[in-house]
């Protein structure tokens, strides 16, 4: 086993990557988030987990790819970026949304016995109306039989389907 002498902590810092972030994101849509996780520590961090957190279906979930990012090892100073393919529902109502990043590591020289460090990063993504107006069928001129229908007896139905919305199908 090497002893460093100066060798202290690992830390982590995680933080948004602006360049990738999107202002606001229409309900319904695809859009990705990007991160730089950087070691502020004096001593290399090692088995680094990053997990998404606050996920939902009826809210914002994942597009492609996993919750989960893993970094086998950052020396100090030394910081790697991780993106996470996200969309949102189209019928979630425009609002600022709370996610999170629950973080572990440990440090490369702690003892085996040694408890991960855990940590989260929260951040906000505001979702805008969508622009697309939803189409509505409806069922218009109905026609059917008035008496009564025995069985094996063939029948005649009718009626137009009609797009009232806004968007065509």
């Amino acid at each position: 086993r090497v002893e460093v002498a100066n060798a202290k902590d690992p830390a982590i810092e995680i933080r948004k990557v602006d360049s990738l972030w999107p202002t606001g994101v229409e309900a319904g849509k695809s859009f990705q988030v990007g991160f730089q996780v950087i070691n502020t520590g004096d001593a290399v961090a090692k088995n680094i987990k990053i997990k998404m957190d606050g996920l939902k279906d009826d809210g914002i979930t994942l597009a492609s790819g996993l919750t989960t990012s893993d970094i086998t090892r950052l020396e100090p100073k030394q910081s790697t970026y991780i993106t996470y393919n996200l969309k949102t529902n189209k019928t979630i109502k425009p609002g600022s949304f709370m996610l999170s990043l629950k973080y572990s590591f440990v440090g490369e020289l702690s003892p085996s016995s040694t408890p991960p460090t855990t940590g989260d990063y929260e951040f906000t993504i505001d979702v805008l109306k969508s622009s697309e107006e939803p189409s509505n069928l409806e069922f218009q001129d109905v026609t059917f039989p008035t008496g009564t229908c025995v069985r094996n007896q063939s029948v005649s139905i009718g009626f137009n389907l009609v797009n009232t919305g806004k968007t065509p199908i």
